[in-house]
């Protein structure tokens, strides 16, 4: 039987994680930041419990954003794995607009998709060079998830980079009807007669192959579902630890904020200015608290294992 695995997002909710676990999927990846910042606190913490609870293995993926400071989209991924510790992670490469607001309108039919600024490849290929960069080793398997029709379509010379890491390609090879199994062996057999994905980056190493949208298992409505190319041992030697114990945080994060601080907030290494700045982050950025005390006058927040920001310049999202 082939080892599958789902990849899901906050806008997708919450499903019975167990109802996925029993018809034998893998691992669900989740969506845990992006280039504005971190997802939706109660639903990544809500989804990560659910995930773990039911025994499956644990991604994150982080869509890069050409528009935003590579820096400051590391630092969202950081948080969110020191946080959660996820079994391995994938940078999403797939944007090509300049202009989320010109994108949002050519979705909503309001203006053609020539209206929509383009970014340079060279722009596309250079901000996910740097945003894989500074999250270089956070996890042994490291993958870019990416399409053929975007690298040879907007960024071309991203082939000369493509063997650095293992590739997650989308290739929805088995069509766009939809598929919703009665049972779980219905679905072992079609996945069984999939073949290998046809559209794939130029010097692209795929180690999983995202298929389908449109398929659903018993009990769960269609949603994205990839193949990871090998077996199950194969896909614990890539994570590098095996199988994980189910993890379980061990207290949920106070809430969600934003930042306002101009030109910065300060990210300190303990709850007082003695302490050393280790990063920063820029107005509009978020991040979750796990803990407050006061020193020197204000209150702070701690956003992980060791880090701290003064909670006077930012607001709860």
């Amino acid at each position: 039987m082939r080892v599958w695995l789902a990849d899901m997002y906050e806008g997708e909710g919450l499903i019975d994680f167990q109802a996925l676990a029993d018809a034998g999927c893998a691992g669900v990846v989740l969506k845990s930041s992006m280039g504005g910042g971190t997802s939706n606190l109660t639903w990544l913490s809500q989804a990560v419990n659910g995930v773990r609870r039911a025994g499956l293995r644990l991604g994150f993926y982080h869509w890069v954003d050409p528009t935003q400071s590579a820096t400051r989209q590391a630092g969202y991924l950081r948080q969110a794995t020191e946080r959660f510790a996820p079994d391995f992670l994938s940078l999403d490469n797939e944007q090509w607009w300049a202009s989320w607001d010109k994108f949002y309108k050519y979705r909503r039919g309001e203006i053609p998709a020539s209206q929509v600024p383009r970014l340079r490849g060279d722009v596309i290929i250079q901000s996910f060079l740097d945003t894989m960069a500074a999250v270089a080793g956070l996890r042994p398997l490291m993958m870019q998830y990416s399409a053929r029709w975007f690298q040879q379509g907007y960024c071309p010379q991203m082939s000369d980079h493509n063997p650095r890491w293992g590739g997650w390609v989308a290739s929805y090879d088995v069509g766009t009807r939809v598929r919703q199994f009665p049972t779980v062996e219905s679905f072992e057999t079609a996945l069984d007669e999939l073949n290998a994905p046809r559209y794939v980056p130029n010097n692209m190493d795929v180690w999983m192959w995202q298929f389908t949208d449109r398929w659903g298992v018993p009990g769960i409505s269609p949603m994205d579902l990839s193949v990871w190319m090998g077996d199950e041992s194969s896909l614990d030697e890539a994570i590098g630890t095996g199988a994980s114990e189910p993890y379980f945080p061990p207290y949920e994060p106070t809430e969600q904020r934003r930042s306002f601080a101009i030109p910065w907030l300060n990210v300190r290494s303990g709850p007082s200015t003695v302490y050393a700045v280790t990063r920063r982050i820029y107005p509009g950025g978020t991040f979750y608290v796990f803990e407050k005390r006061q020193g020197n006058g204000y209150e702070w927040g701690r956003i992980s294992d060791s880090e701290w920001v003064a909670l006077r310049w930012s607001v709860i999202v």
